[in-house]
C-alpha cells in the first residue's frame, strides 16, 4: 500500500503531482526541468504554476529550497528576509528566501502568496484573503483558485471563502459540514483535491468531466491510515 499524500498540485492542461509521505512523487506531464528539481533531494512539498508549467515551487526535507518564479515577483517577494532559495533562473535574478515557506501561486499571471514567519510577501489575492494574510503571524496554508476561491489555515482556524461554492462545489460541502481541513489545493478547471483530517478528496473537473486529479485507482493512493475517497461532479 502507497503512503499518505503531504501534497498536491495543478499545473496546466492536465498536469499533476503529488508527493507520498514516504517521498514517493507521482506526477503527469511535468516538463524536464521540474522533473530534475525533484529529483535533486527528497521532497516535502511542490507548488506548480496552473498557469505555466514550467514555473513551480520546491521544498525539499532537508529545508533547503528551488524555485523558478516570473520575474516580476521578485522585488515583492524580496521583502522576505534570510531566505535561502536555489532557483532554477539565471544567477542575476535570483533571491534569497527562508525555509518552511507557505507557498501559492493564484489563477491569473501576478497572483501569489509567500509567507514564513511572519513575513508576507503577496499580490493580486482576494481581498478578504489579503485581509488575514495582514494579521500577526504566518498562516500554516494558503491555496488560491479560480474566481475568488481560497483557502486559508493558521493554527486551528481556517477559512474557505464564499466564492468557492460555485468555483469548488465538492470542497465547499466538505468545509459547510465543518471538517477539519488540513490542506486545499486549487486547480485550474474546477480540478481540487484537499486532506480531511484522515481523508484525501479530489474533486472532477465540473467543466470537462475528465478524471481530477490523478488517473490512478484509489487503492494505490492509501495505506498507513489515510483513507481516499474520489469525487466527482
Amino acid at each position: 500500500m502507497a503512503s499518505p499524500v503531504l501534497c498536491a498540485s495543478f499545473g496546466p492542461e492536465g498536469v499533476w503531482v503529488v508527493v507520498e509521505d514516504d517521498g514517493e512523487v507521482r506526477s503527469k506531464g511535468l516538463p524536464a526541468n521540474v522533473l530534475a528539481a525533484l529529483s535533486r533531494g527528497k521532497v516535502r512539498r511542490v507548488v506548480l504554476n496552473p498557469l505555466l508549467a514550467e514555473e513551480y515551487f520546491i521544498e525539499y526535507t532537508d529545508g533547503t529550497t528551488a524555485c523558478r518564479l516570473p520575474n516580476s515577483w521578485h522585488p515583492q517577494v524580496e521583502e522576505i528576509q534570510k531566505l535561502t532559495i536555489e532557483m532554477d533562473e539565471p544567477a542575476e535574478s535570483r533571491i534569497d528566501l527562508t525555509q518552511n515557506i507557505v507557498f501559492a501561486f493564484g489563477p491569473k499571471p501576478d497572483v501569489y502568496c509567500m509567507t514564513h514567519k511572519g513575513h508576507t510577501a503577496w499580490k493580486g489575492c482576494p481581498e478578504e484573503l489579503s485581509s488575514r494574510l495582514n494579521d500577526r503571524g504566518s498562516p500554516s496554508a494558503v491555496s488560491i483558485g479560480e474566481n475568488g476561491a481560497f483557502f486559508w489555515k493558521k493554527e486551528a482556524k481556517y477559512v474557505v471563502s464564499t466564492e468557492t461554492e460555485i468555483a469548488y462545489p465538492e470542497v465547499w460541502k466538505i468545509w459547510k459540514n465543518s471538517e477539519d481541513i488540513n490542506w486545499v489545493a486549487f486547480g485550474p478547471e474546477g480540478h481540487a483535491s484537499m486532506q480531511v483530517e484522515m481523508i484525501r478528496f479530489s474533486e472532477r473537473s465540473r467543466k470537462t468531466g475528465s478524471k481530477s486529479p490523478f488517473d490512478a485507482p484509489v487503492s494505490d493512493m492509501g495505506g498507513a491510515g489515510l483513507s481516499l475517497k474520489m469525487m466527482g461532479l
